[in-house]
């Protein structure tokens, strides 16, 4: 009777450590969202890679893991290995450091996943939108978005992945007028 008894208090016990350890394991949607805004910074601080595909007018790098499914003259849908899409826009009118996609952002969403950061030659953001399960991610470098639905194991690898992206777009800026 007495080992039963010290049997199932050592049980109790581990099951108690292994809960704790899961729980203590587990990132919070805070933490890996400011992660997430985090690696899209550094990311934009970054020398752009070069480009390796050419995309209707404009030119940029793709990872091997992303084809070009839907492209037109200023959009192009980028599918992963696993079926994830990218959504790329080029506004063309817009040149590297405008703030146009930022700032309809911060008219119409939520700003407490916004973030703007520039260097002297490009202005870019990041914007996370929390849905039921999963995040809208949107991004962007001047006249460049990238926008796509992630999950919180993903967000951050999808946010470095989308900054390097928009960050090696290169596209000829039309002037009006």
């Amino acid at each position: 009777m007495k080992e039963s008894k010290l049997g199932l208090a050592i049980v109790a016990l581990l099951l108690l450590f292994l809960i704790t350890i899961s729980v203590m394991n587990i990132e919070t949607e805070e933490s890996v969202l400011e992660e997430a805004m985090t690696i899209a910074e550094d990311t934009f601080n970054q020398t752009p890679k070069e480009s390796n595909k050419e995309v209707e007018n404009f030119f940029l790098y793709i990872p091997d893991e992303l084809e070009v499914d839907e492209r037109n003259k200023n959009n192009a849908v980028l599918v992963a290995d696993d079926g994830q899409s990218y959504i790329l826009f080029i506004n063309d009118k817009e040149n590297q450091r405008s703030t146009l996609n930022y700032a309809t952002v911060r008219e119409t969403g939520d700003s407490e996943w916004l973030q703007s950061f520039e260097d002297a030659d490009h202005f870019g953001y990041i914007y996370i939108n929390p849905l039921d399960e999963d995040y809208e991610v949107q991004l962007g470098i001047g006249g460049v978005k990238l926008t796509t639905i992630s999950g919180k194991d993903s967000i951050v690898d999808d946010v470095k992945m989308m900054m390097t992206i928009s960050k090696s777009v290169e596209y000829e800026e039309i002037q009006e007028g």
